[in-house]
């Protein structure tokens, strides 16, 4: 869900392949136990086999873990608030709100989004210093082909005739 949701918002902005690689590097790290429960509207961790496949060194594990850790309250804020404005964007929407002020709202809206895409893109960036180049093309790969296979599943099933 989550990363359908970062998709509706990234792809916009920063274009299809970054997008998917941003997407796919902050859902493949986890940042609590495999045993526990994830938060409301996280990602859950990814399987073990592909963190396993990039042979991470517990240097950096540790490290990602301390990026992803940073802000995250400050972070939940914001997509809270993102999504406060979205709501009040569409409720507006639906009654008789003047076109100024919708088009202040949708502003305000736009520029949350790119904050929070900034916010996302430096932790990608610092998430990325980490890895080696054969890590990354790893990861790459893993993201390719766990798009691949979102893409495969239907969203909407067809009805049985």
């Amino acid at each position: 869900m989550k990363s359908r949701f970062l998709s509706s918002l990234l792809i916009p902005i920063c274009g299809s392949a970054i997008a998917t690689g941003l997407i796919g590097l902050i859902s493949l790290i986890p940042i609590q136990p495999a045993t526990a429960q994830p938060l409301d509207g996280q990602v859950n961790p990814p399987p073990a086999n592909v963190l396993k496949s990039l042979n991470l060194s517990d240097t950096q594990r540790q490290q990602i873990q301390a990026i992803l850790a940073k802000d995250q309250d400050a972070r939940r804020a914001a997509m809270q608030e993102l999504r406060t404005q979205e709501q009040e964007l569409r409720t507006m929407m639906d009654g008789n709100t003047s076109r100024e002020a919708l088009l202040q709202k949708f502003n305000q809206v736009q520029g949350l989004r790119r904050q929070n895409e900034q916010r996302r893109f430096e932790q990608m960036l610092a998430m990325r210093e980490i890895l080696t180049p054969q890590q990354r093309s790893q990861l790459s790969q893993a993201v390719r082909s766990s798009m691949r296979n979102f893409r495969g599943q239907r969203r909407f099933p067809r009805p049985e005739n």
